[in-house]
């Protein structure tokens, strides 16, 4: 089987050799099957390298950022349960890395890859930068890789950086506290948590410094085809201690928003 768009060598070593890689995917699979087959269950790896696929009059070169976890992401102990490599841990390394390069947060939506199940696209201020997601059996079957979930993301390096700010600015940690606001809200299961960030995003709010979701609810008491997201809203001024009218002002204003934009109703 060869890909198509595939770039061919003309003295290559092997006919299993014969053409640069057109995907991280598949030597990160080979360097587990190895791992796997040493009893060395439990894997996090990653690579920088580059692919290459044909055009019209030559070829193209792209930079990437592939990222391969497998088994426990830590062992069990007295203090903490054993837990497994899924698609939200991947997902949280992907976003520290945009986070730490001062990218900003990137979007996840549920777009498919040829290779991999539960799969998103990863975007960053509109355009789609790479794919996170399970490989799928297929995939792992030519790599004789049996019994075993396998999660993978990839990022075009290069156009990550081309969305990075080339300074990276600092401020002094406030010396004011912070006030924590929770809300729980309704909405329909179709609705991700994307939107909701895209809807707090919208308003710029400049005192509003975090956002996190702490827990979802679906149950038919709630309503047909609902579920409930329970938000946590962190807020903080430079210069001032926030007082209850401002926050109050701040949280009528979220409220707003997500009543118009995702159709969500307060819970209570």
């Amino acid at each position: 089987y060869e890909e198509k768009g595939t770039v061919k060598m003309i003295n290559s070593l092997s006919a299993e050799l014969d053409v640069l890689r057109p995907s991280m995917l598949e030597s990160g699979l080979q360097s587990i099957g190895f791992n796997l087959n040493r009893k060395n269950n439990d894997l996090k790896f990653f690579e920088f390298g580059k692919i290459y696929h044909q055009t019209e009059g030559g070829f193209t070169e792209t930079p990437m950022l592939g990222i391969w976890i497998t088994g426990l992401i830590n062992k069990p102990g007295w203090k903490e349960k054993e837990n497994t490599a899924d698609f939200f841990y991947l997902k949280g390394i992907l976003s520290n890395i945009c986070r730490r390069l001062g990218a900003g947060e990137p979007e996840y939506r549920p777009e498919g890859h040829r290779q991999l199940t539960d799969y998103a696209t990863i975007s960053l201020h509109g355009k789609n930068i790479g794919h996170i997601g399970a490989v799928n059996l297929e995939t792992l079957k030519q790599t004789d890789i049996k019994a075993r979930e396998v999660w993978y993301a990839e990022i075009q390096w290069n156009d990550l950086i081309a969305l990075t700010p080339h300074k990276h600015q600092y401020h002094e940690i406030s010396r004011f506290p912070a006030v924590e606001r929770d809300l729980a809200l309704v909405v329909d299961r179709k609705i991700t948590y994307s939107q909701m960030r895209e809807t707090v995003a919208n308003l710029k709010l400049t005192q509003l410094k975090s956002i996190h979701l702490f827990d979802i609810f679906e149950s038919d008491k709630l309503g047909a085809g609902k579920k409930s997201l329970a938000l946590r809203f962190v807020f903080q001024d430079q210069h001032k201690t926030l007082t209850d009218q401002e926050i109050e002002i701040m949280m009528n204003q979220l409220v707003s928003a997500f009543e118009k934009t995702v159709n969500a109703e307060i819970r209570k």
